[in-house]
């Protein structure tokens, strides 16, 4: 990530600064429980939600959710029952509206989701996306039953999203 601020001055000169230059993200993960380490990987590419609709996402076992190949299963088959998620990713792709994260709390809803609301000003607007890692061993836990699930809203027309989701699915 990188970015140079320029001040055009009244005489038509300028003066240009390089105020950040960096990498934002520097992580590799392999297969394990342990630090900068998962078993499970799941994206939802283009779900979608009607303006002024909601829609519940349990993140434990992702009931009702198929990307492709049956209901709660990851890319291969395999059942997505996570205990932690390493990387939450969600991105606003396209539509008219607005992208709420926990615009209400669902019942039994995951404490650590952040609230991105119209209500707050930090809605997403396409091309926004809110990311959260966590690649220490003791990563963002998923408790079946009492902290597993999340909800989006659309506010202001329908709208486009992609999850990423990036976890392990046993330890504590």
């Amino acid at each position: 990530m990188s970015s140079t601020i320029t001040n055009v001055i009244d005489d038509g000169s300028s003066a240009s600064v390089a105020a950040m230059k960096g990498r934002l993200l520097d992580l590799v993960l392999t297969t394990g429980i342990a630090d900068n380490k998962a078993t499970r990987a799941w994206r939802l590419k283009d779900g979608s939600i009607g303006s002024g609709s909601t829609k519940d996402i349990d993140l434990y076992d992702l009931v009702g959710e198929d990307i492709g190949a049956g209901d709660g299963r990851d890319a291969l088959g395999q059942l997505m029952v996570q205990k932690q998620i390493v990387a939450f990713v969600l991105e606003k792709t396209g539509g008219a509206g607005l992208l709420e994260l926990m615009p209400t709390n669902p019942a039994n809803y995951c404490t650590w989701v952040p609230v991105l609301t119209v209500a707050a000003g930090n809605a997403l607007k396409t091309g926004g996306l809110a990311l959260l890692v966590q690649p220490a061993a003791s990563a963002l836990r998923v408790t079946d039953a009492s902290s597993h699930k999340m909800r989006l809203g659309a506010s202001g027309g329908a709208v486009t999203y992609d999850l990423w989701l990036v976890s392990r699915h046993y330890g504590t």
